[in-house]
């Protein structure tokens, strides 16, 4: 008894004979008479007319035997202009079931599933051709959805009438608009396609509404003439409306919806106030900084935290990114800027990367940082004796117009009353001449210290100043030592600072010119390390 597979007599083809067909190119696929073409058409009616569950699976199984179980192939295939003046995604897109979509079709997702990412243009673009042309606009934003791998900016549109009004429902509205700075949605309506979105400017908020002529209709197209923003917050019911007569330059009309940045809040308003008010211990909206700060403090390594800390000091700041930069830098909060609570209330012991908290303040304020923030984060850093935390500051493009290459340093904890600390200085030789200094600040035992390389009367010289936590921890001895990073010792160097000397003196320096003739020797990546050991 022979048994038919009832594949091979719908003209589909078993895959086994598929895996033996001769290799072919996607631009072979535009000829009527090629067979492989043949068999890509007849899979693709097959599924898009199957009632059956497992009818996209199959699709997929039967494509990528045709392609030998390329991938690669499958993808250009599918997002290539070779059926009926457009790609496959198009043709299934438009001839598939029409019905109210809850959720994405399997053959479409099978389909999106096997081209690569990120899909391109033309299969972008044919895909949103079809979705016009089938005028479903749920089907639209089900595959937008699935593309934008990112959280949507809108809700589902709730509501879609015949006398083309639409409804949006877009959650967190100015906690997104304060963070962002825009939003925006696409929508399908009488086959033309719309973006509405709202854009955070200096001068005000802004809601334009785009309009996209149908792909290959634009000679047919019908242009709006009038359109109605009206406005409803979902808690007060308050409503603003916005009208234009005509159609802004043919394609876009343009709204300014600044009502929205204090009608839309979802609490109240703090009084208007100055960054000066909160030095006043009685003025609300301090307590409500405090507050914040309060309650972000245990987990400032929590992205989302520091996220919903700087959306709800923006709220209080009316969404003025400059007042909250001006609090920020500060010092209203015990006696100091919240920079240097934050740093000194850290649960993070040393830290060598800028916890969340820390990045998204900084991100936040106004470059440049003022000299009274840096000195605070500063002084915070040498009391939490935090130099891995003080090294990811340094380099933070908000506190120095070109952050130095940073140095390796360690402090050898063995030795009592002295430490030794190693930096490895990146091209020093190229560095030194083309900028003239060569400024590396770290802290030790509590201590700021800076060491410099600069050029003075012509010659080249090392300077390391301290500003210590106490007296006490003044160096009494520095003593250089300089190794070429072939690992041959160079010239030693020595300064040495004696009880004698006076408090003031807060530097000792050292004539290093011999490092302008030496290091040319040393090899084409010019790095210099240094030790310094300090003595107390």
């Amino acid at each position: 008894m022979t048994t038919v597979d009832p594949r091979r007599s719908n003209g589909i083809g078993l895959r086994a004979d598929a895996e033996k067909m001769a290799s072919f190119n996607v631009t072979d696929l535009s000829s009527p008479d090629n067979p492989v073409r043949s068999r890509f058409v007849a899979l693709f009616c097959a599924a898009v007319y199957s009632d059956s569950p497992g009818a996209a699976s199959n699709l997929i199984r039967d494509c990528m035997a045709i392609c030998g179980g390329d991938k690669d192939l499958l993808s250009k295939v599918l997002q290539s202009t070779w059926l009926i003046g457009s790609t496959p995604l198009h043709w299934v897109v438009s001839n598939i079931q029409t019905t109210k979509h809850k959720s994405l079709p399997p053959l479409v997702e099978e389909l999106l599933d096997s081209c690569g990412s990120p899909l391109t243009q033309v299969a972008r673009d044919s895909i949103y051709a079809a979705c016009c042309q089938r005028d479903d606009n749920t089907l639209f934003r089900l595959i937008e959805k699935r593309l934008s791998s990112g959280s949507p900016s809108f809700e589902d549109i709730v509501e879609i009438t015949p006398s083309r009004s639409m409804s949006f429902i877009i959650p967190m509205f100015p906690d997104r608009m304060l963070m962002s700075g825009v939003l925006q949605t696409r929508f399908i309506m009488q086959g033309e396609l719309y973006t509405l979105s709202f854009h955070s400017k200096v001068d005000g908020w802004t809601a334009i509404l785009v309009f996209s002529p149908r792909p290959g209709d634009v000679l047919k197209v019908r242009r709006p003439t009038w359109v109605s923003l009206v406005f409803k917050s979902a808690t007060d019911g308050l409503s603003g409306s916005c009208n234009v007569a005509s159609v802004f330059q043919y394609d876009s009309a343009t709204f300014p919806v600044d009502f929205l940045r204090a009608r839309n809040s979802q609490e109240p308003l703090t009084p208007p106030f100055k960054a000066e008010s909160l030095f006043e211990t009685d003025h609300p909206a301090r307590a409500r900084f405090v507050a914040l700060l309060c309650a972000a403090i245990s987990s400032e390594d929590d992205p989302k935290i520091a996220s919903d800390l700087v959306s709800n000091s923006l709220k209080l700041c009316g969404g003025s990114t400059e007042l909250l930069s001006q609090i920020l830098q500060s010092e209203w909060l015990d006696d100091n800027t919240p920079f240097h609570w934050i740093i000194s209330n850290m649960q993070i012991r040393n830290s060598k990367r800028l916890p969340a908290l820390l990045e998204q303040l900084l991100q936040v304020c106004i470059r440049p940082l003022s000299q009274v923030a840096r000195d605070s984060i500063d002084s915070a850093c040498c009391k939490r004796g935090n130099d891995g935390l003080f090294q990811a500051l340094e380099r933070h493009r908000l506190l120095h117009d070109t952050p130095a290459s940073p140095p390796t340093l360690f402090e050898d904890s063995t030795q009592i009353s002295a430490s030794k600390v190693s930096f490895v200085i990146p091209m020093f030789t190229e560095r030194m001449l083309t900028s003239t200094a060569i400024v590396v600040r770290f802290i030790l035992r509590g201590g700021l210290y800076t060491l410099s390389f600069y050029v003075m009367d012509g010659s080249w010289t090392g300077v390391v100043s301290w500003s210590p936590k106490q007296d006490t921890t003044r160096p009494q001895r520095i003593k250089y030592n300089f190794i070429h990073a072939t690992g041959l010792s160079g010239f030693l160097g020595s300064c040495h600072a004696t009880e004698s000397i006076p408090p003031v003196k807060s530097a000792v320096a050292c004539n290093v010119d011999f490092l302008r003739a030496r290091n040319p020797c040393i090899g084409s990546n010019r790095n210099l390390s240094l030790n310094l050991k300090i003595t107390w």
